[in-house]
């Protein structure tokens, strides 16, 4: 069975670490998980999601490890000089 990313995730604002990956997730990444604002890594690799990648997901100052591979995302995210 396959379900999409909970967009409740993005209301963890002290979550560090979140794993996804190869949960067979499917949809879009929603917006608001960039609002998890302390998040460190974030790995949704090898998961069925789709669309774009969500312009907030660029906007976390904190994040340093981030896997989005093996998935049908169809656009990257542009980062600021700097990050």
């Amino acid at each position: 069975m396959t379900e999409p990313i909970p967009p409740e995730l993005g209301r963890l604002v002290n979550l560090r670490t979140l794993n996804l990956s190869r949960n067979e997730l499917t949809g879009p990444i929603p917006p608001n998980l960039g609002q998890a604002t302390a998040l460190r890594d974030l790995d949704l690799s090898a998961n069925h999601l789709t669309g774009p990648i969500p312009p907030q997901i660029a906007q976390l100052a904190k994040l340093e490890a981030l896997d989005l591979s093996n998935s049908k995302l169809t656009e990257s995210i542009l980062l600021a000089p700097g990050q």
